[in-house]
C-alpha cells in the first residue's frame, strides 16, 4: 500500500473518530432537550389543571350563587303558604315550594361534584409541582454533566482536527480536495474495501472491474470506484 494511501486511510480513521464525537455530542444535546421538552410537558399540564381549577371554581360558585336565591324564593314561598286564602292558592305555592326544592336538590349535587372534581385536581396539581420542582432540580445537575461530557469531546475534537491537519499536510493537496468532496458526498466515508474475492466496493456494494483490482493490487497510484466514486483500497491481508 502506497503512502498516500497509508496516509489516507489514517486520516479518515481521525475523521470517524471526529465524527463519533459530533455524533456522541449532538446525542447529548438531544438528551437535554429531552428532558427540557418534559419539563414543558410537565408545566403546560399544571398550567392547564391551574385554568381547570379556577374555571371549576367559578362554575362553584354560581351554583352556590343560584342555590341562595333559590333558598331565597322558597322561603318566600313559605311565607306565602301561610297567607294563603284558597286551596288552590295553597296548592299552586306549594307546587312551586316542591320544584324549588327539587332543583336545589340537583344544585347541590352538581356542588359536591364541582367540589370533588377540584379536589381531586388539587391533588393531581401538588403531586406534578412535586414532581416538577425535582426534574428542575435533576436537570440542574444533569445538564451540568453533560456539558462537561461535551467540554471533554470539543476538547478531543479539537485534538483530532490538530492530528488530521498534519496529516493532510503529507498528502498531495489535489487528493485532499478530491478526499474532501468525497467525504461529503458520501456523509464522511470518502474511502472503501476493495474486496478482492467478491470484486466487490464494500462501499456500495457494487462490482468493480478486474483491471481496478489488479490496479488495487500493483498499488498503482489512487484507484476510485466508478459506481459511488470512493477511494478504493485492500486490507494488507487481501493483498498477501
Amino acid at each position: 500500500m502506497n503512502q498516500q494511501i497509508r496516509s489516507l486511510k489514517e486520516l479518515q480513521q481521525v475523521n470517524d473518530k471526529i465524527r463519533e464525537c459530533e455524533d456522541e455530542k449532538a446525542a447529548l444535546r438531544a438528551a437535554i432537550e429531552n428532558r427540557r421538552s418534559e419539563i414543558q410537558v410537565h408545566t403546560a399540564r399544571i398550567d392547564e389543571l391551574q385554568k381547570k381549577i379556577k374555571e371549576t371554581r367559578k362554575e362553584e360558585d354560581r351554583h352556590n350563587l343560584d342555590l341562595k336565591s333559590n333558598e331565597a324564593d322558597i322561603n318566600k314561598l313559605l311565607g306565602q303558604l301561610t297567607q294563603a286564602e284558597t286551596n288552590e292558592e295553597y296548592a299552586g305555592l306549594n307546587k312551586r315550594v316542591e320544584e324549588e326544592r327539587k332543583q336545589n336538590s340537583g344544585l347541590e349535587d352538581t356542588i359536591l361534584r364541582l367540589m370533588t372534581e377540584v379536589d381531586d385536581m388539587n391533588s393531581e396539581l401538588h403531586s406534578l409541582k412535586d414532581a416538577l420542582a425535582k426534574e428542575q432540580a435533576e436537570i440542574v445537575r444533569y445538564e451540568a454533566k453533560i456539558n462537561g461530557d461535551i467540554a471533554a469531546l470539543d476538547a478531543s475534537v479539537k485534538g483530532l482536527r490538530a492530528n488530521a491537519a498534519e496529516i493532510e499536510k503529507t498528502i498531495d493537496p489535489e487528493l485532499i480536495q478530491r478526499y474532501r468532496k468525497l467525504f461529503e458526498w458520501h456523509d464522511g466515508d470518502a474511502m472503501a474495501v476493495l474486496d478482492r474475492n467478491a470484486a466487490t466496493c464494500l462501499g456500495c456494494n457494487l462490482p468493480v472491474t478486474k483491471q481496478d483490482i489488479n490496479l488495487v493490487l500493483a498499488d498503482n497510484g489512487i484507484i476510485y470506484c466508478k459506481s459511488c466514486g470512493r477511494i478504493l483500497y485492500m486490507e494488507d491481508a487481501q493483498t498477501n
